[in-house]
C-alpha cells in the first residue's frame, strides 16, 4: 500500500492538500464539460482532500481520521496542516495493521483495510469501503458508494444500495446484485434491481436477471434462466441450457454482420447457409424419433419418417412410404400403394398410383364438446385420388375433392363437401349431393341420382331407373321418366314425374301415371299416356290429351282444348288428306253439298248411307265407306280410304295403300298393314295385329293374340297380352303375358315386371334339340358341359352401352360400348374411351389418349401429348410428358406437371399443384389453391400467391414476387390486405406484410418495409428508405444514405457483444475504449 504522500496546490479550493505521490498539483484542472478520461480518478482525489482538509478551517476541524498501525495523531489548531500531520475527532477506527478509516463512525479492522465515510465499513483484510453506509467485510473485496455490500471475498460493489455477496463477484450501478459465485451485475434498479445471482453469471442491463448458472443476460429486462445460458438485448430471454437468446417469444431478433464460420462450432451466415441449403431448399425438422431410408433412392426426412420401397419417399413426423415410388407428405401421412401420394396430416393412398390430398377432418361441438366429426383424408382405390380434409376415394380411379367427400364407385367422382359417389361411373357435384346408382350423376345441393339417372339442382332426386330430375326439389321416382322444372305455390309444389317413361316439364308440373307427360308450369297428367300441355292443365284418363290452359281432358283418348264452360275452337285447320286427319268446315260443306248426288251401290240397315266413292270400290253398310280405287269397306261405319284398302266389320278403317282391318273398329293405318280382330290396331309400314285389341304399331311389327302388342320395330308378340316394348327392334315375346324389353332377343315370360294375371315370369323352352350352329340355342345337357369348365374360369369384365368396341392395333384393348383401340399395346376401356397411339391408354367415360404412349384417366379426359398423362375429369395434357392430374386439370407445357382442380401447368417444365393454381412460366412451379407462378424459373407456395417474376420466389398466402430474382416469404397482414411483397429486383421480403421495393434491397420482419436501393431491413415495422441503409431492430428508421440504424428517434438502442476491431473501419467495444483512455 502506497504510504507516501506529498502536498500539491488544489486550484478548486485554492489551498493546498494532502494527495498520493501519483497526484499532481500543476494540472490545469478539468472545467464543467470538459472530456477526460480520468475524470472518476480526480474525483475520487477531490473527495478525499474534501474530506480530510474541508474547504475551511471549520470545516476541516469536523472531519475525523485515524491512521492505523498505532501511529501517533495531532489535532491542529489552524486550517493549513503541516507536512505528514493527520486529523481526527476520535469517532473513527481503524483497528486493522496498516488500516485507514476517515469519515464519522467509520470503521477499518481489517489487516491493510480502508474505510471512507460516514458509518464506512472496512472488516475484512484488504477490504476498501467507500461511501457513506457502505460494507466492504469480504477478503480483499470493494464496496463503493453509498450504502453498498461487498461482502463475498474479492467481491466489487459500486453504486449506491449495490451487493456483491458472492465470491469474486460485482456488482456495478444503484441497488445492483451480485449474489452468485463470480457473479456480475451491471445496471440499475427501477420496478427490479440488476441482478447476478447464478454462479459465474453476468447480468448487465436495468433489470437483467441472470440466475442460471455460468448465464449472462445483456440488456434491460434481459434475462438468462438457464445455466450456460446467454440471453442478448432488452427483453430477451434464454431458458434453455447451453443456448444464445437475442429475443424472448414473440419478440425475436436477428444476428447480422456475421463472418463466414471456418470451425466446426462457429457459427454460419445466410450465405454459407444458402450454399449448404441449395439442394435442400429450406428443411426443418423436430422430432425424438430417427428417419429410415430403407429402399434404393429413397428419402425419409422428419422425426420417425419410413421410406421403406425403392424411390418411396416420406417427409413428415411419423410418415410412411411403403409402396414402390410412393410418396408420402406430412406428419402421420401413409402412401401404402406402388406409386401412390398422400399429402396431409395423416392422409392415407393405399391403391397403386392413388393420391389424397389434404388433412383429417375433425370438429367438435362447440357446446357440449362430442366430437362430431374425425375422418382422415384416403384414397383407396387404385388410381384414386382424394383432395379435402377426411375425403375418401375408395373405388378404382374415383376421385373425391372436397371436405369429406366420398367417391367408392369404380371411375366414380365426388365433388362438395360430404358429396357421395357410391355407384359405379357415377359423379356427385355439391354440398351433401348423393350418386348411388350405376353410372348416375347428381349436381347441386343434396340432389341424388338412381341407377343411370341425372339429378340437378337444389334438392333434385332422380330416384328411378334412368330417370332425369332438372330444377329444385324436382323429382323423378318412375323409370326412365323426366321431371324439368322447379317449384310453384310458393315452393311447395314440385316438379314431379313418378310414372314409368313419364314427362313433366315446368314448374310444377306432374306426370304420376306411366308413360304420361305433363309440359307447363302446373300442368298435370294423372292417366297413364295421357297428356296435360299448358298452365294447369290436366289430363285425368288413359291416353287423354289436354292442350291449353286449365283444360281437362277427362274422357280416356281423348284430345281436349278446354272445358266445360272454357271451349275453345280449333283454328286455322289445313284441309285433312288422310282418313284420321281433321276437317275443316270447308271440307264439311264439300261434302254436304255432293252427298245427295252420290250413288249408292249397296244399303244395309242403319240410318247412314254407304259410299263406294273410288273406282271398282265397294261399300256395304250404313255409313260405310269404300273410296279409295279398287276399295272394300264392309259394315256400319267401315271405311276403306286407300287404293287396295279392305275394312271389314263394324267401325273397321283400313285407310293406307293395300291396308286390310277385319273386325269391329280394327284398324290398319299404314300401307301393307294388317288389323284381325275386334279393337286390333295396325299403325305402322308392313305391321300385322291378329286378336283381340291386339296392337301393331311399329314397323314391320307382329302382334298375334288378345291385347298383344308389337311396339319396336320388327317385334313379334305372340300370346295374350304379349307385349315387345319400345326400343326393343325385332325382339320376340312368346306367350301369355311375355314381355320383350331389349333388341334382338326372345322372351317367353314378363322377366318378373307386372304383367296380366297368371303370366308367370319365367317359362320354360323344353324339347330342344342339342344345338348344333353357332347361333342354335343349346339345352341344359349342353349347358351342363359347359358349366364343368365355366367354374374354372374366372369373369371380371361388365359393360353396357348399344356402341361396340373397336380394336385395330396389335395387342390392343377396348372394353365398353363405342371404345376404340387403334395403336399397338392401346388399351381404351369405358364408354366411348379412345387409345389412338401406340401404347396409349384412355380409361373412362370418353376419355380420349392420342399421343403415343399417353394415358388419360377420368371422364373425358385427354392426353394429347407423347408420354402424357391426364387423370380426373376434363383433366388435359397436351405437352410432351405432361401430367396433368385433378378434375379440368391441364398441362400444356412440356414435362408439365399439374395437380388440383383446374390447376394450369402451361409453361415448358412448370408445376401447378393446388386448385386454380397456375404455373405458366418456364420451369416455374405455383403451389397452393390459386397459386401463380407467371415468371421463368418463378416458385409460389401458398393459397394465392404470386411470382411473377423471372426466378423470383414467393411463399405464403397471398405472397407477391414480382421483381427479377426476387423472394417474399410471408403472410397476408392487416386483415390479409397487405401481403407479403418483393417489388425490386434482386429483392428479398420475409415476414407478415413485409415488402422490398427497392433493387437488391432486402426485408425480415412482419410489416417492414425498404423503399431504397441496396437497402437491409431487419426487424418489424423497421423502414429503410435511403439507398444503401440498414434498419436492425423492430421500429427502427434508416432514412439516411448508406447508415445502419438500431433504433429510431426517441427508441435508440445499444451494440452489445461486440468483438474487439482489428481492422480501421470496424466497431469497438467499451473495454478497447476503457483500454484506449485509461491514462488519460
Amino acid at each position: 500500500m502506497n504510504r507516501i504522500y506529498r502536498k500539491v496546490w488544489n486550484k478548486s479550493l485554492g489551498q493546498l492538500v494532502v494527495a498520493s505521490e501519483l497526484a499532481t498539483g500543476d494540472s490545469a484542472g478539468t472545467r464543467c464539460g470538459e472530456d477526460g478520461s480520468g475524470l472518476r480518478r480526480r474525483i475520487l482525489v477531490t473527495a478525499v482532500s474534501v474530506l480530510l482538509f474541508g474547504m475551511a478551517a471549520p470545516l476541516a476541524l469536523a472531519q475525523s481520521v485515524e491512521v492505523g498501525g498505532n501511529a501517533d495523531c495531532e489535532v491542529l489548531p489552524g486550517g493549513v496542516p503541516t507536512a505528514d500531520s493527520c486529523v481526527v475527532d476520535g469517532s473513527a477506527s481503524a483497528t486493522g495493521s496498516n488500516s485507514v478509516a476517515v469519515g464519522a463512525l467509520s470503521v477499518a479492522s481489517g489487516t491493510t483495510a480502508v474505510a471512507l465515510g460516514y458509518f464506512a465499513e472496512a472488516t475484512a483484510g484488504y477490504a476498501t469501503a467507500l461511501g457513506g453506509l457502505s460494507l466492504a467485510s469480504g477478503f480483499n473485496s470493494t464496496a463503493v458508494g453509498n450504502a453498498t455490500a461487498a461482502t463475498g471475498s474479492n467481491s466489487l460493489a459500486v453504486g449506491s444500495d449495490s451487493l456483491a455477496s458472492g465470491a469474486a463477484s460485482v456488482a456495478v450501478g444503484q441497488g445492483s446484485l451480485a449474489t452468485g459465485v463470480n457473479s456480475v451485475a451491471v445496471g440499475g434498479t427501477g420496478a427490479f434491481a440488476t441482478e447476478a445471482s447464478g454462479d459465474f453469471s453476468t447480468a448487465v442491463g436495468g433489470a437483467a436477471w441472470s440466475p442460471g448458472f455460468n448465464s449472462t443476460a445483456l440488456g434491460n429486462f434481459a434475462e438468462a434462466l438457464a445455466d450456460n445460458s446467454v440471453a442478448l438485448g432488452g427483453d430477451s430471454v434464454a431458458d434453455r441450457e447451453d443456448t444464445v437468446s437475442v429475443g424472448s417469444a414473440g419478440s425475436e431478433r436477428q444476428i447480422v454482420n456475421v463472418a463466414a464460420g471456418t470451425e466446426d462450432t462457429d457459427a454460419v451466415n445466410l450465405a454459407q447457409l444458402e450454399e449448404a441449403t441449395a439442394s435442400t431448399q429450406y428443411f426443418q425438422a423436430t422430432g425424438a424419433d430417427e428417419a429410415y431410408a430403407l429402399g434404393e433412392e429413397s428419402t425419409a426426412a422428419g422425426s420417425g419418417a419410413y421410406a421403406e420401397a425403392d424411390y418411396s419417399t416420406a417427409v413428415g413426423a411419423g410418415s410412411s412410404a411403403y409402396g414402390v415410388g410412393a410418396s408420402a407428405f406430412g406428419t402421420g401421412s401413409t402412401a401404402e400403394g406402388q406409386f401412390a401420394t398422400a399429402s396431409g396430416y395423416g392422409a392415407v393412398a393405399e391403391g397403386g398410383s392413388s393420391t389424397a390430398v389434404g388433412g383429417t377432418l375433425y370438429y367438435e361441438d362447440p357446446v357440449t364438446g362430442d366430437v362430431l366429426l374425425d375422418q382422415t383424408t384416403t384414397a383407396a382405390g387404385d388410381g384414386a385420388s382424394a383432395f379435402g380434409a377426411g375425403a375418401q376415394a375408395t373405388g378404382a380411379f374415383s376421385s373425391a375433392s372436397g371436405a369429406a367427400a366420398t367417391a367408392e364407385g369404380l371411375q366414380s367422382t365426388a365433388a362438395g363437401y360430404s358429396s357421395a359417389a357410391g355407384g359405379d361411373y357415377s359423379t356427385a357435384a355439391g354440398g351433401f349431393s348423393s350418386a348411388a346408382g350405376y353410372a348416375s350423376s347428381a349436381l347441386g345441393y343434396g340432389s341424388e341420382a338412381a341407377d343411370y339417372a341425372t339429378a340437378v339442382g337444389v334438392l333434385a332426386s332422380a330416384s328411378g331407373a334412368g330417370s332425369v330430375a332438372v330444377g329444385e326439389f324436382s323429382v323423378a321416382s318412375g323409370a326412365e321418366s323426366v321431371a324439368v322444372g322447379g317449384t310453384a305455390f310458393l315452393g311447395f309444389i314440385p316438379a314431379e314425374a313418378t310414372g314409368s317413361n313419364a314427362s313433366a316439364f315446368g314448374a310444377g308440373a306432374g306426370a304420376t301415371a306411366d308413360r304420361a307427360t305433363a309440359l307447363g308450369s302446373l300442368a298435370w297428367s294423372a292417366a297413364a299416356d295421357s297428356v296435360a300441355v299448358g298452365y294447369n292443365a290436366y289430363a285425368s284418363t288413359a291416353g287423354s290429351v289436354a292442350l291449353g290452359t286449365d283444360s281437362l281432358a277427362d274422357r280416356a283418348g281423348t284430345v281436349s282444348v278446354g272445358r266445360a264452360g272454357g271451349e275453345r275452337q280449333i283454328a286455322n285447320v289445313a284441309a285433312g288428306t288422310e282418313a284420321t286427319d281433321a276437317v275443316n268446315l270447308a271440307q264439311l260443306d264439300e261434302v254436304a253439298a255432293v252427298a245427295d248426288e252420290t250413288s249408292q251401290y249397296f244399303q244395309g240397315s242403319g240410318a247412314g248411307s254407304a259410299s263406294a266413292g273410288g273406282n271398282d270400290a265397294v261399300a256395304a253398310g250404313s255409313n260405310a265407306n269404300a273410296s279409295g280405287n279398287g276399295s272394300t269397306a264392309v259394315g256400319a261405319g267401315s271405311l276403306a280410304s286407300n287404293a287396295g284398302a279392305s275394312a271389314i266389320g263394324s267401325g273397321a278403317q283400313a285407310t293406307a295403300l293395300s291396308s286390310t282391318a277385319a273386325g269391329n273398329n280394327a284398324r290398319a293405318q299404314a300401307a301393307n298393314t294388317a288389323a284381325f280382330g275386334s279393337g286390333a290396331l295396325a299403325t305402322q309400314t308392313a305391321s300385322t295385329a291378329l286378336g283381340s285389341n291386339a296392337q301393331a304399331i311399329s314397323n314391320w311389327s307382329t302382334a298375334v293374340g288378345m291385347q298383344a302388342q308389337g311396339r319396336a320395330a320388327g317385334a313379334t308378340a305372340v300370346g295374350r297380352a304379349a307385349i315387345v316394348q319400345n326400343g326393343a327392334t325385332n325382339a320376340v315375346a312368346i306367350g301369355h303375358g311375355s314381355i320383350a324389353n331389349q333388341a334382338d332377343t326372345v322372351s317367353i315370360g314378363t322377366g318378373g315386371a307386372a304383367g296380366p294375371a297368371g303370366a308367370p315370369a319365367e317359362r320354360r323352352l323344353v324339347n330342344l334339340a342339342d344345338g348344333v350352329d353357332d347361333t342354335d340355342a343349346v339345352n341344359v345337357g349342353q349347358l351342363n358341359e359347359v358349366a364343368e369348365v365355366a367354374e374354372e374360369t374366372s369373369n371380371y369384365f361388365q359393360a353396357t352401352g348399344a356402341g361396340s368396341a373397336l380394336v385395330d392395333g396389335d395387342e390392343s384393348l377396348a372394353a365398353g360400348s363405342g371404345a376404340t383401340a387403334e395403336g399397338d399395346y392401346a388399351t381404351a376401356v369405358g364408354s366411348a374411351a379412345m387409345a389412338l397411339a401406340e401404347g396409349a391408354s384412355a380409361f373412362g367415360s370418353g376419355a380420349f389418349a392420342l399421343g403415343e404412349f399417353g394415358t388419360a384417366v377420368g371422364y373425358n379426359a385427354s392426353a394429347a401429348g407423347l408420354g402424357t398423362v391426364a387423370l380426373g375429369a376434363y383433366s388435359t395434357a397436351a405437352g410432351e410428358l405432361a401430367t396433368a392430374v385433378g378434375a379440368e386439370s391441364s398441362a400444356d407445357g412440356e414435362t408439365a406437371a399439374s395437380l388440383g382442380y383446374a390447376a394450369d401447368a402451361s409453361g415448358d417444365y412448370a408445376t401447378a399443384v393446388g386448385g386454380y393454381a397456375t404455373a405458366s412460366g418456364f420451369n416455374s412451379t405455383a403451389l397452393g389453391n390459386f397459386s401463380e407462378a407467371s415468371g421463368s424459373n418463378s416458385l409460389a407456395v401458398g393459397s394465392d400467391s404470386v411470382a411473377g417474376g423471372d426466378d423470383s420466389v414467393a411463399v405464403g398466402q397471398g405472397a407477391q414476387a414480382s421483381g427479377f430474382n426476387s423472394v417474399a416469404v410471408g403472410g397476408s397482414g392487416f386483415f390479409g390486405l397487405l401481403p407479403t411483397e418483393a417489388a425490386g429486383d434482386y429483392s428479398t421480403a420475409v415476414g407478415g406484410a413485409a415488402y422490398a421495393g427497392g433493387f437488391n434491397s432486402t426485408v425480415l420482419g412482419n410489416f417492414a418495409e425498404a423503399y431504397g436501393d441496396d437497402t437491409v431491413v431487419l426487424g418489424s415495422d423497421a423502414v429503410a428508405t435511403a439507398d444503401g441503409s440498414v434498419a436492425l431492430g423492430q421500429g427502427s428508421v434508416a432514412d439516411r444514405e448508406n447508415s445502419v440504424s438500431v433504433g429510431g428517434a426517441g427508441a435508440e438502442r445499444q451494440i452489445a457483444n461486440v468483438a474487439a476491431g482489428t481492422e480501421g473501419t470496424d466497431a469497438v467495444n467499451l473495454d478497447q475504449l476503457a483500454e484506449a483512455t485509461q491514462y488519460n
